[in-house]
């Protein structure tokens, strides 16, 4: 990956760039910005092999897609698993995650607090074979089973899904597959801006809402 700028930001400016982060994960704390939209067809099929098997993790990122889309991305996710995330103002277009657990279009998933602002999930399916599916995330759930003081806050501004699919094994929704709670300790928010249509549940069998 590139450096970070002098703005404390790592620039992403060219799809080969994203499928190798998307691959191979990133370090503690780190913020990213697409700079352009990610056109992912591109891909030979070794790369989208291996992205389809791909089982990273994402701790503390930043995810800033600056109003650019990723479109025909076809792999076993986008952000495999992930903490602590905050990701903004992006586009997930034409794309299909393919998941032998759980699934979402932005992240498989996710353990802790994390905030989605302006996310957007046009024309594009999430299966999960043996887990949960969401159009935006798959399976939420806190850091630690252990740490029942935890608090969780996952929030939802001005995000939608649009023209897609859903199939999952497990737990199925339109934008969160399965929140798993405990002590009543998590919270979990969409605003009024957010929507969704023309969505699918593929009866996969399991539980849809």
């Amino acid at each position: 990956l590139p450096e970070p700028s002098d703005d404390g930001w790592i620039h992403i400016t060219r799809p080969e760039e994203l499928a190798f982060l998307l691959h191979s994960g990133t370090a503690s704390a780190t913020k990213l910005k697409l700079d352009r939209d990610m056109d992912m067809s591109y891909m030979p099929e070794s790369v989208s092999d291996a992205l389809t098997s791909a089982e990273t993790f994402f701790m503390s990122l930043t995810l800033d897609g600056a109003g650019h889309k990723v479109s025909k991305l076809k792999a076993g996710a986008f952000l495999s698993s992930a903490s602590d995330l905050r990701v903004r103002d992006l586009v997930i277009e034409e794309s299909v995650i393919s998941s032998g657990t759980s699934a979402g279009a932005v992240v498989n998933i996710l353990k802790g607090s994390a905030e989605f602002v302006n996310i957007s999930v046009i024309a594009s399916s999430v299966n999960a074979s043996d887990g949960n599916a969401g159009g935006i995330a798959g399976t939420m759930s806190r850091t630690s089973d252990q740490d029942r003081s935890e608090e969780t806050d996952v929030s939802f501004q001005g995000c939608s899904v649009v023209s897609s699919s859903v199939c999952s094994s497990g737990a199925a929704g339109v934008m969160v597959g399965l929140l798993n709670g405990y002590d009543y300790g998590e919270r979990l928010s969409f605003d009024e801006e957010c929507s969704a249509s023309d969505v699918t549940l593929t009866e996969c069998g399991g539980l849809y809402a």
